[in-house]
């Protein structure tokens, strides 16, 4: 059950049965009482596929990026503390942080991210005992 609050945006329901596709056949067969005051707007965009709002995590991390486009040195964190001491900027480098780490936070809820992830990670840690390097000489 999701129970709604304050700060809680979506709630996950699992389709262990995969008749999601039977809750969209019923939603469209409700639309028919339109004339009776059902209106269709009132369920759309009910359901997401997590899948499609996994798919922006990576433009959604390029945006967080682009706040910084003006900064010469993106490491120098001084600089960046610094450009973001306007308050538009400020508070649009929070909306784009917190729009990515939302959708970080789905991915990494999804058994299938992590595991990917952890594979991934596997390869940079073979590759660095392999070569023998550390990580910082890895990541120049």
């Amino acid at each position: 059950m999701n129970r709604l609050f304050e700060g809680k945006d979506y709630g996950f329901i699992i389709d262990y049965r995969g008749i999601f596709g039977e809750l969209n056949d019923a939603i469209d067969t409700y639309s028919a009482l339109e004339n009776e005051g059902f209106d269709r707007e009132d369920v759309e965009g009910t359901l997401t596929d997590v899948s499609e709002e996994i798919s922006l995590l990576p433009q959604r991390h390029t945006n967080v990026w682009e706040v910084f486009n003006e900064v010469g040195n993106q490491k120098d964190l001084e600089a960046m503390q610094r450009y973001l001491e306007p308050d538009d900027r400020r508070q649009r480098y929070y909306e784009t942080l917190t729009l990515f780490t939302k959708t970080l936070q789905l991915a990494l809820a999804m058994r299938s991210f992590r595991i990917e992830l952890l594979f991934l990670v596997a390869v940079v840690v073979i590759i660095l005992a392999s070569l023998r390097l550390s990580f910082d000489e890895f990541v120049r």
